[in-house]
């Protein structure tokens, strides 16, 4: 299934490097949360004394990819507090945000 093309409301384009960004609308956000809370990830990398703190992003313009992460981290911490939740909407069931009606 490909996405619906958005509609671009401004654009800017780059002459020197032929680079464009557009903004365009969205369906909504999507966002990983644990226990109803709002989440940072961050990694670390242990091969250096000092700590570099890597963030990844937890919101998301589509739906897909929060729920792709709230899977990964349930398995990851053996757990099932990581939830979807929509800016619009609040929880969404991963069934739902597939097009399938909620059993």
């Amino acid at each position: 299934m490909s996405r619906t093309k958005p509609t671009v409301l401004l654009w800017h384009e780059d002459k020197t490097s032929s680079a464009r960004e557009e903004v365009a609308t969205g369906a909504g956000c999507w966002t990983v949360m644990y226990r109803q809370q709002p989440i940072t990830l961050r990694g670390c990398s242990t091969a250096t004394r000092l700590p570099i703190y890597k963030y990844r992003r937890t919101s998301f313009s589509h739906a897909g990819h929060a729920h792709l992460l709230a899977r990964r981290l349930n398995a990851l911490y053996r757990t099932e507090n990581f939830e979807v939740w929509s800016s619009q909407m609040g929880r969404l069931p991963e069934r739902e945000t597939l097009g399938h009606p909620q059993t």
